[in-house]
């Protein structure tokens, strides 16, 4: 939610619940595990900004918890994923200047603590870390044509103990929509991740994904939909890597302007450096969607 206030000031704020089976492609490793656990992911964010004529200065909160179940073992019983549910809190802070009612290039900063609940793991490591990160982009609005942001930056997580080396690497960002002409979107998305790990002397990784995707309104009910992603994760810790690469085409039936039924197919596969780490996944998805 959006809202407008006096004197040039606006405020925001947002959340969010995602549940899910963990991804095959998590770095962690669950030895002798029949099921991938259940992953929960609240997030929360909040804000203020405010126009001085051509500058925008922005202050916000981002908090992400996430919390995992219990790993079923092939010999029976389960394994506790305690140790791995964290809470990140972040501040960010963002200056940007209009170029022109186009563009308004733009500096962020960012601070924050990742605290897991456990203050060791089940291997004796104080994971728990502070973070920062710097990035410059730019924001686009040209009309109905094209809209969105990308920005490029700096990323970095210490953790507390010292037989932990230090994450830090490229940080990457896009949200950019173009619509080349009416009813049809091309939507660029990117993101770069901090992934944490449990495993003896591992920090985590770095995981860098983007999509692009080809939105179309075959009918005045039907909408069309394909996708392409790559990712690659960078693992900290021991000189290894994976490369993600992941295909999706998807039609929208709608019932009225509100809402409408989803049908989605995907194929993901993985490739490794790490032994067992390889895969391949096929996704096929029913749904109800709903906008407004």
């Amino acid at each position: 939610m959006r809202l407008d206030l006096a004197d040039q000031w606006s405020a925001f704020v947002g959340g969010g619940y995602r549940v899910r089976p963990e991804s095959a492609s998590s770095p962690e490793t669950i030895e002798d595990a029949v099921s991938r656990p259940t992953r929960h992911t609240f997030t929360g964010n909040a804000g203020v900004e405010r126009d001085l004529g051509p500058l925008r200065l922005q202050l916000a909160g981002d908090v992400i918890r996430e919390t995992y179940g219990d790993a079923e073992l092939s010999g029976g019983g389960t394994l506790p994923q305690d140790d791995r549910d964290t809470t990140l809190a972040l501040v960010r802070m963002r200056a940007g200047y209009e170029l022109s009612p186009a563009l308004r290039p733009f500096v962020e900063a960012e601070i924050g603590r990742r605290s897991y609940d456990e203050e060791f793991d089940r291997n004796g490591y104080q994971r728990s870390a502070d973070r920062y990160g710097v990035r410059a982009g730019v924001e686009v609005d040209i009309q109905e044509k094209l809209r969105g942001e990308i920005s490029a930056g700096w990323v970095s997580e210490n953790p507390e103990d010292e037989r932990l080396p230090t994450m830090s690497g490229l940080s990457l960002a896009a949200n950019l929509a173009w619509s080349p002409v009416r009813g049809t979107t091309v939507a660029l998305d990117a993101s770069t991740e901090v992934e944490g790990s449990t495993i003896a002397g591992k920090t985590g990784s770095l995981y860098h994904s983007a999509s692009l995707s080809v939105s179309r309104e075959l009918r005045q009910n039907l909408t069309g939909s394909v996708l392409a992603g790559i990712g690659w994760r960078d693992y900290f810790g021991h000189d290894e890597s994976d490369l993600v690469l992941r295909g999706e085409a998807s039609l929208t039936w709608w019932l009225n302007r509100y809402a409408g039924i989803t049908g989605r197919a995907s194929h993901e596969i993985q490739r490794g450096t790490l032994p067992d780490r390889d895969y391949d996944e096929t996704r096929v998805y029913l749904g109800m969607t709903f906008q407004r």
